[in-house]
């Protein structure tokens, strides 16, 4: 199968797109984030999505037949970091039956080298992990990442970086954050 990976234009957000992506991503988080959320939270919306697409930060992963059957957010952060510019790879999804073919490793090589090309010197990554019992899904996240090259930079407890965000919670969650130098 012939995947077309593409940065969608700001102008390419129609309502239909929109849903389709946002649906893509919950979608994903519900399995990769379950048991860590109270019922009827999603990972995002129609309205962030269109913000992204306007900023053009969403990569999307076509089949041969033009449908959307992945994604991923790619944006720039503003870092004094001495190493240099920081890009940061969010909301890596993958459609359910493509999980296990390479396209979520084809996603991040691809915003890898777009980041690598924009000046970006690191990639990094967050991931949210219950402190108290094993996800099985985020275990096989964490050795995925890195066999690709990531490595723990930094980590904290969720509900203390995010504190606005502890009532939607089930459990307590580590915070990690995970940078790959291109």
């Amino acid at each position: 199968m012939t995947t077309k990976i593409q940065r969608l234009e700001k102008d390419s957000a129609t309502p239909t797109l929109v849903q389709h992506i946002t649906d893509l991503i919950n979608q994903a988080y519900t399995v990769a984030e379950g048991g860590i959320w109270a019922e009827g939270w999603s990972r995002t919306n129609p309205a962030q999505i269109s913000q992204f697409i306007a900023a053009e930060e969403i990569i999307v992963a076509r089949d041969p037949e033009g449908k959307i059957i992945g994604c991923v957010q790619l944006l720039y952060l503003n870092s004094d970091d001495a190493n240099g510019k920081v890009a940061e790879l969010r909301m890596l999804a993958v459609e359910a039956k493509q999980r296990g073919t390479g396209l979520g490793r084809e996603l991040v090589k691809w915003v890898e080298e777009e980041g690598k090309r924009n000046g970006a010197s690191v990639m990094q990554l967050e991931l949210l992990s219950p402190t108290g019992w094993v996800l099985p899904i985020k275990k096989i996240l964490r050795e995925w990442y890195t066999r690709m090259g990531y490595a723990v930079v930094r980590m904290g407890v969720f509900g203390e970086e995010f504190p606005e965000a502890v009532h939607l919670m089930t459990t307590e969650c580590d915070f990690v954050v995970y940078q790959k130098r291109l």
